[in-house]
């Protein structure tokens, strides 16, 4: 435990925001200070896939309707 608390010690450098942001306006006030994305500061999938682009956004967003979608006619009361 002592060399994980060490490590976090000298590994994190920024400040940790505790409130919620509520409005589009205030999450732009906060990011006007954010220097620009790094080459490796993209949402990485549980399964290891890297959101990385406009496409690989796409298709997983593809990918999530079409499981909502299926689990809706699942559930159909209607069937």
């Amino acid at each position: 435990m002592q060399s994980l608390q060490k490590f976090a010690e000298h590994s994190y450098t920024g400040t940790v925001t505790m409130s919620a942001v509520k409005t589009v306006g205030e999450l732009a006030e906060r990011m006007r200070s954010a220097g620009p994305p790094s080459e490796d500061d993209v949402t990485i999938l549980l399964d290891g896939r890297r959101i990385d682009s406009k496409e690989a956004a796409e298709q997983w967003l593809a990918e999530v309707d079409a499981i909502r979608t299926s689990r809706a006619a699942l559930n159909d009361p209607n069937k």
